[in-house]
């Protein structure tokens, strides 16, 4: 029950994150074509940083005022540490990347 309730909470969080990140990633700075021709936005990973964030912020009082408070805020800011680096190291790579191989045929066809 639990692993639904947290996956259900942050899916709310990833939902209500994306809608305000979307008019960003709008602009021609986030946005790439794919082999298709089409124009996708990039840097969506922003919308996972931002809601683990949010939930982080959202479950201070439980660690504030929980008996287990010291092992939950080590799991949550573990949690942080490693969503906001990976999250950081993506949109480097989404905007400062060449446009050289890209996806997997891209990869495998440089022999990565």
């Amino acid at each position: 029950v639990t692993v639904v309730v947290g996956f259900a909470g942050a899916l709310v969080l990833a939902m209500a994150c994306w809608r305000l990140v979307r008019p960003m990633l709008a602009a021609p700075a986030f946005q790439r074509e794919n082999f298709r021709g089409a124009q996708l936005p990039v840097a969506a990973g922003l919308v996972v940083v931002l809601a683990v964030l949010a939930a982080a912020f959202l479950l201070t009082p439980a660690v504030l005022w929980a008996d287990d408070g010291p092992l939950l805020g080590c799991s949550v800011a573990g949690a942080v540490t490693l969503a906001v680096g990976f999250g950081l190291f993506g949109l480097l790579d989404d905007l400062v990347g060449t446009g050289g191989r890209r996806g997997f045929r891209g990869q495998e066809a440089g022999g990565a």
